[in-house]
């Protein structure tokens, strides 16, 4: 086997995706499955749509083709470049917008393929990323997508969570609901879907906090590793699904304070350190190129991660009972960022059990 290899649970996730899936509807709400953590692996889309979930969505439309093909519809929830318009057109079904000169080159691109693109226009949460900045620009908004050929204005939506820490609330989400009834009335028109946020919702939806008028979640974080809004475990779903397997390439003996005339290390940082005497190591092949250290937890509860650089991830054994050796596997739990990472890196073996 190749190592560093990242195992997908196909297993795991499914039972996730159904139980987020069946939570959401029974609060009137048809959840989105995100595939962007997994860079559009087409086996874990296919796991999400056996759950139930009818569309998917990613961020790159390189993902979004890669399963292309399969049952669904596909949404690219990153807004979307101009110079892309006519491969967001042919790619997905919907896209999230803000800016008026961006679905104008999606109407275009979408009359040349004799396609209907659907748009969700965004309005800003308060979280600072994406959305128009005020209800005058989502009307403004609204009322180019209808008045284009080749569009269809297929929803409102908003995002929490992912830049300024904004949360879902209530009174966001009402104020997105209110916007969108005046489009409706401005316009003469029925705006069926509002497209209320992502997995940071649950606990707002569990609460009885969703507006019903919400009916639709983006939901990734919490089918891929079990988080929600605060990045919080939520009880009854597992965070496992994704474990990386990291082969040993050093055991030995050493100090846990470093001598000479210490610097920075290889990323700029100073470090502290604290004096344990010398204690029982171990260097695993896998290092910050490949994933993120700080989102890996040892399966083995008595491992502990001392750190690492770009190549090699330095692991304290002195708790483990188990005598390691140079050329055994160590495995780890794989939290959201470090999932992302490590689908990304060339370097890493993906593999779907």
């Amino acid at each position: 086997m190749k190592y560093p290899r990242l195992e997908i649970h196909l297993d795991i996730l499914r039972r996730n995706a159904e139980k987020l899936y069946r939570a959401c509807r029974a609060d009137g709400v048809e959840p989105v499955g995100i595939t962007k953590v997994c860079c559009g692996e087409p086996a874990v889309a296919q796991t999400l749509i056996d759950a139930g979930y009818r569309t998917l969505g990613d961020s790159r439309l390189e993902n979004i083709e890669r399963y292309r093909s399969l049952s669904c519809e596909t949404m690219l929830i990153r807004l979307p470049m101009i110079s892309e318009a006519e491969r967001v057109a042919a790619l997905a079904d919907y896209s999230l917008n803000s800016e008026i000169t961006v679905v104008e080159a999606l109407s275009a691109a979408a009359v040349k393929m004799n396609r209907t693109h659907k748009v969700i226009a965004m309005l800003e949460s308060g979280d600072l990323r994406e959305g128009c900045a005020d209800e005058e620009s989502l009307h403004a908004l609204c009322r180019r997508v209808h008045e284009l050929p080749g569009l269809e204005l297929a929803g409102v939506g908003m995002n929490f969570i992912c830049y300024g820490g904004a949360q879902p609330s209530t009174e966001a989400l009402t104020r997105l609901i209110r916007e969108k009834n005046r489009i409706e009335h401005e316009l003469g028109v029925v705006i069926p879907i509002v497209s209320g946020g992502s997995s940071a919702n649950e606990r707002l939806m569990t609460a009885g906090g969703l507006p019903t008028e919400v009916n639709q979640l983006r939901t990734g974080a919490l089918i891929h590793v079990g988080i929600g809004l605060m990045d919080e475990k939520i009880p009854g779903y597992r965070d496992d699904a994704y474990r990386l397997k990291a082969e040993i390439i050093e055991c030995n003996v050493k100090p846990t304070m470093p001598w000479g005339k210490l610097g920075t290390d290889a990323f700029g940082h100073i470090n502290q350190w604290v004096d344990r005497g010398s204690i029982r190591r171990c260097i695993a092949a896998v290092g910050r190129a490949d994933v993120e250290l700080e989102c890996l937890e040892a399966m083995d509860p008595g491992i502990s991660i001392l750190g690492g650089s770009s190549d090699h991830l330095l692991l304290d054994l002195s708790g483990t009972e188990k005598e390691y050796k140079t050329g055994d596997i160590v495995e780890f739990k794989v939290g959201y960022v470090g999932v992302l990472r490590a689908c990304t890196s060339p370097y890493v073996e993906k593999v779907c059990i």
